[in-house]
């Protein structure tokens, strides 16, 4: 499903599509049957989570809602867009609603810039790895002489990618001369980047690859590199580290709260500085055991949160 391999949806359900008339289909069977506990529309954008939305108001069901915006996407919008989503956002959620933050920046931007303070943190997560070549974590250690770095993700500027290539490439040879730096995705940004690293053997651009695939990169790779001028969250710091990769991680991404505090990890660097991503680069010769991180499977506790709302038996 997208890319993601095999996934399986066990519980009854169907799909429907954002349009005006299965928010009709959707406005009609909600006003008639009992068996509506709990509306989840994790938005409030297009005619089905609004109709949804208006139905929760209407027979008082209780709202639970996610997403991964933060306060530091809101400091840099303008005033005029900040408020006029701040106004649609608190006319479209109740007061009581449920809020499943994904990170503690997440939980800042409900609380201080909706105004909805029933929150509980369900931080995003990878509780299904890639497996497309059957390469399951597990602990290794790395040569220091032969250090792999790995990017994955969308060729765009926001990436900051030419970042981690320009310190990547100002690291000296006699150090740096068999380690190599694999670029994973496509995008807008790609012939540029392509032109920064040229002449560089040891810098790879691998092309797009699908999550179910990605399993032989983190496998091959001993350290992540996410250099973003700005990322809501940032999956693959979660799948990186449930391989075992070392995290070099930009401070404005909001994944970067799973390696702060946790050295062992990685280190979490400021957005384009390349002396700091060069330097931090250097210091993974000082950590070579790679420690897979088991991944959060946030089941459980999104099972137990719908019954305290009702909405599961």
């Amino acid at each position: 499903m997208h890319g993601w391999g095999e996934v399986e949806i066990t519980h009854p359900h169907y799909f429907v599509d954002d349009s005006p008339a299965s928010a009709w289909a959707l406005a009609s069977y909600g006003l008639r049957t009992s068996d509506l506990k709990v509306a989840a529309p994790f938005g409030y954008r297009g005619p089905v989570r609004a109709t949804l939305l208006l139905l929760a108001r209407a027979r008082r069901l209780g709202v639970v809602t996610r997403s991964d915006s933060s306060v530091q996407l809101v400091a840099d919008r303008g005033r005029l867009r900040t408020s006029v989503r701040r106004l649609a956002m608190r006319a479209a959620f109740p007061r009581a609603t449920r809020v499943w933050t994904v990170g503690h920046e997440n939980e800042r931007f409900w609380r201080e810039y909706v105004g909805r303070h029933n929150t509980r943190l369900i931080p995003y997560s990878t509780p299904k790895l890639p497996s497309g070549h059957g390469l399951n974590p597990a602990a290794r250690e790395s040569d220091p002489a032969r250090l792999r770095f790995l990017f994955v993700g969308r060729m765009d500027p926001l990436k900051m990618i030419d970042t981690a290539i320009r310190a990547f490439r100002t690291l000296p040879l006699d150090i740096a001369q068999g380690w190599r730096f694999d670029i994973v995705g496509d995008g807008p940004h790609y012939e540029t980047l392509l032109e920064q690293a040229s002449g560089d053997a040891r810098i790879a651009f691998r092309g797009s690859r699908t999550y179910d695939n990605l399993d032989q990169h983190y496998s091959a790779a001993d350290v992540l590199v996410l250099p973003s001028q700005y990322d809501n969250w940032g999956l693959v710091v979660n799948e990186a580290l449930a391989f075992g990769c070392r995290v070099l991680v930009s401070e404005r991404c909001g994944a970067a709260e799973l390696v702060s505090g946790h050295p062992e990890r990685g280190a979490v660097l400021p957005v384009g500085d390349v002396s700091a991503w060069a330097a931090a680069m250097l210091a993974c010769r000082d950590h070579l055991h790679r420690v897979p991180v088991a991944p959060y499977d946030p089941t459980a506790d999104m099972v137990a949160d719908l019954r305290s709302l009702g909405g599961v038996r």
